[in-house]
């Protein structure tokens, strides 16, 4: 693993009917607050040391493949997305969906980069100041983008 590089998060879209001036900055601070987690030894720590009962990755030759936890932070760490050189930038795009409804936090669809969050959670996050579990949503889903299936810690 490469060692004193950093990785960086980038919001290159943010759109939605709702979005204004306090969403905005709302967005930065949890891609400010994602670009020191996945730059925070602690983290690093916890996925090389994490027990999945099961990881794989559909590549980019169209093929599912078990992955290691090196493998996974290795993805993590250098911005690698589907069908690109790796950048050490994980690149967001956002869109606020109001058609997202109930318990659903937020939707990928494979081949389209652009992550949907359910703008009922993203006002609820504002309102708590939680822009943690933004974070948390945005890579979470940006996983999802790169068609890692990853099951529980054992």
């Amino acid at each position: 693993m490469k060692t004193n590089f950093k990785t960086n998060v980038f919001l290159d879209s943010f759109k939605g009917t709702q979005v204004g001036d306090n969403e905005r900055k709302f967005a930065d601070k949890a891609v400010l607050l994602l670009t020191e987690i996945v730059n925070n030894k602690e983290f690093v720590k916890s996925i090389e040391e994490a027990k999945f009962s099961y990881s794989t990755l559909y590549d980019d030759n169209g093929k599912y493949i078990k992955v290691s936890n090196e493998q996974i932070l290795e993805i993590i760490r250098s911005g690698k997305e589907r069908k690109t050189l790796p950048d050490s930038i994980i690149n967001l795009l956002i869109i606020l969906d109001d058609s997202l409804g109930g318990s659903t936090v937020g939707k990928v669809i494979p081949g389209d980069p652009t992550i949907r969050t359910n703008v009922l959670f993203f006002n609820y996050w504002i309102k708590k100041n939680d822009y943690l579990s933004l974070a948390a949503h945005w890579v979470h889903e940006w996983l999802m983008l790169q068609v890692f299936i990853i099951r529980g810690v054992v």
